[in-house]
C-alpha cells in the first residue's frame, strides 16, 4: 500500500504487509486536522505524523489485545476497545494524541462487539457494546463460541468538561439497529426491535450530564436508518434499500411528535439538503423507468417529484460554512427567546406595510372604477329620452313588462335651469302594457327593437 501526494504526485509512504495480513485502504484513519493518520497493526496502533510520514516519536503505540480504533471528529483524540481474553476484561479506551496518554478508560466483562458512534461536534461519543450471559465454547482452539442471552449497553463518553470525561452507562435490552447523535446538540436517538415491533427511544443528556431515557414511541412501519437534519431538531426514520415499499417517518425532537408517516416506493436512499429544509426521497434501481427524486419539507409535506430515467447519484450542492463559532451559535439559541419579541416587532411591522400598500392599492382601484362608473351612468341616463325615442316610445322595466311613454318637447326649463327636460306624460293607466312570462319571448322583442334601431340608424 502507498500513500501519495496528489499535488505533487510524490510517493509519501509504502507499507508491506504479509499477503495474509495486507489491509484495506480505508484501514488508513486521518485524524480531523490531518495533521496525524493511524493505521491498525498486530496488539498496537501505529500513528504517523503527516509532515515527515513517520512514526510519531520513532515508535508504536502497544495495545495487547487491540480490536479497533476510531478519530474524534474535532479533536486529535483517539478511540479504541480491547477484546476480553479469558479472565481479562474487555477495555475502552481514549487517547489523547499528542501526549499518547488515556484521559479515560472504562473495563467491562462479557463483551463480544464494541461500536462508535461520534457526535459531529466531537462533545460526545456513544459506544454500543453487544454483551452476553452465558458463554458456550467448544473443545479446541479453533472451536466455534456461542452466546446466550445477548443484551446491550451504552457506554456515553462527555468531552464537554475540561477537567475530566464522565462515562455514562445505558442499559437495552432490545437488539439495536441504528443509532445517531443530533448533529450540533445533545439528544441521542436510538433504533430497536422487539418482537417484530419497531421502536424509536429519544435520550438527553441535559440534567447534570446524566443521559436518560425522554421518551419510546412504537412504530407502525419496519425502519432501520436514522437521519438527522443538518441543523438538529428534526430527524427522518426511514427504511434502507427496499425492492418494493419504504417508509419515511419525520419526527420533531421537541416535542418527540410525529409529523408525518409517509410511503415511498422503491426507497433507495434519502437525502438532507444543507440547510434542513428539505429532504429528497430518491428511487434508483434496475427499473430505470421509475427511477427518480421525490422532494419533502421537513415536516414531511410533499413538494414535487420528478422522474429521471437512468438516474444514478444525487447530490445537493454544498453550503459554506456559517461565519459564526460553534460557541457563538450555542450563544444564540441559548437566548432566543431574548431576540424573539424584536424579531417579531420587526416582521410585525413589515406585514402591516406591506398590508397597508395593498389596502391603499385596492382603495385607488375602487375609487378609479367608481369615478367611471359615475361617467357611464350619467352617460346612460343622458340618452335615456333617446333611446325611448328609437323604441318608439317604449322602455323595458326589469320586471319584465313594456311601458308606453310620450315625451313632451314643450315643456321649457324653469329659469336657472339649464338642459332639457325629459320628464313626460308617463301613460302608465292607459298604455298599453304586456308581460311577458317566459324568458323566450323577451329575447325576442330584445331582438325585435336591436333590429329596428339598426335600421333606424341607417
Amino acid at each position: 500500500m502507498i500513500l501519495w501526494d496528489v499535488v505533487t504526485s510524490a510517493k509519501k509512504k509504502a507499507f508491506s504487509w504479509d499477503s495474509k495480513e495486507r489491509p484495506s485502504a480505508s484501514s488508513v484513519k486521518w485524524s480531523p486536522d490531518e495533521n496525524f493518520f493511524g493505521l491498525m497493526s498486530k496488539d498496537a496502533i501505529n500513528i504517523y505524523e503527516t509532515e515527515t510520514f513517520g512514526l510519531q516519536n520513532k515508535k508504536s503505540h502497544s495495545i495487547p489485545g487491540l480490536a479497533d480504533f476510531t478519530w474524534s471528529p474535532t479533536q486529535n483524540y483517539l478511540a479504541y476497545w480491547v477484546k476480553e481474553i479469558t479472565d481479562i476484561p474487555a477495555r475502552l479506551g481514549l487517547m489523547d494524541v499528542t501526549s499518547r496518554t488515556d484521559v479515560r478508560s472504562k473495563q467491562l466483562f462479557s463483551v463480544t462487539d464494541c461500536q462508535f458512534y461520534w457526535q459531529k461536534n466531537g462533545e460526545y461519543m456513544a459506544v454500543k457494546v453487544n454483551r452476553y450471559k452465558h458463554i458456550k465454547r467448544g473443545k479446541g482452539p479453533n472451536a466455534p463460541v456461542e452466546y446466550a442471552g445477548l443484551y446491550y449497553n451504552l457506554e456515553i463518553f462527555v468531552l464537554t468538561t475540561k477537567k475530566e470525561v464522565p462515562v455514562e452507562s445505558v442499559e437495552i435490552r432490545d437488539p439495536i439497529i441504528d443509532i445517531a447523535w443530533e448533529p450540533n446538540g445533545n439528544k441521542l436517538v436510538v433504533l430497536t426491535v422487539a418482537e417484530s415491533v419497531t421502536s424509536v427511544s429519544f435520550y438527553s443528556g441535559r440534567l447534570d450530564h446524566k443521559f436518560e431515557l425522554i421518551k419510546k414511541i412504537p412504530l407502525r412501519h419496519k425502519v432501520d436508518r436514522i437521519s438527522w437534519s443538518p441543523m438538529g431538531q428534526f430527524v427522518v426514520l426511514h427504511t434502507s434499500a427496499s425492492s418494493s415499499v419504504g417508509y419515511l417517518v419525520f419526527i420533531d425532537t421537541a416535542d418527540l411528535s410525529i409529523l408525518a408517516d409517509v410511503e415511498h416506493f422503491v426507497l433507495s436512499e434519502v437525502q438532507w439538503d444543507p440547510t434542513g429544509r428539505y429532504l429528497t426521497a430518491i428511487t434508483m434501481g434496475n427499473n430505470k423507468k421509475d427511477n427518480g427524486y421525490t422532494l419533502y419539507s421537513f415536516q414531511g409535506r410533499y413538494v414535487r417529484n420528478e422522474k429521471v430515467e437512468g438516474l444514478s447519484m444525487f447530490t445537493w450542492r454544498p453550503r459554506p460554512p456559517t461565519l459564526l463559532s460553534l460557541e457563538k451559535q450555542k450563544e444564540i439559541k441559548k437566548n432566543l427567546k431574548k431576540y424573539t419579541p424584536e424579531f417579531e416587532a420587526r416582521d410585525k411591522m413589515l406585514l402591516n406595510k406591506a398590508s397597508k400598500e395593498v389596502a391603499e392599492r385596492r382603495k385607488r382601484q375602487m375609487d378609479e372604477f367608481m369615478d367611471f362608473l359615475t361617467v357611464k351612468q350619467h352617460a346612460f341616463q343622458s340618452a335615456r329620452h333617446k333611446r325611448i325615442a328609437l323604441r318608439g316610445g317604449m322602455y323595458y322595466r326589469t320586471n319584465g313588462t313594456v311601458t308606453c311613454e310620450t315625451l313632451r318637447t314643450d315643456v321649457q326649463p324653469a329659469e336657472g335651469q339649464t338642459g332639457t327636460i325629459r320628464s313626460a306624460g308617463r301613460q302608465t293607466a292607459n298604455a298599453p302594457s304586456r308581460h311577458f312570462p317566459t324568458r323566450h319571448s323577451v329575447i325576442n322583442v330584445v331582438q325585435h327593437l336591436v333590429r329596428q334601431m339598426d335600421r333606424d340608424a341607417v
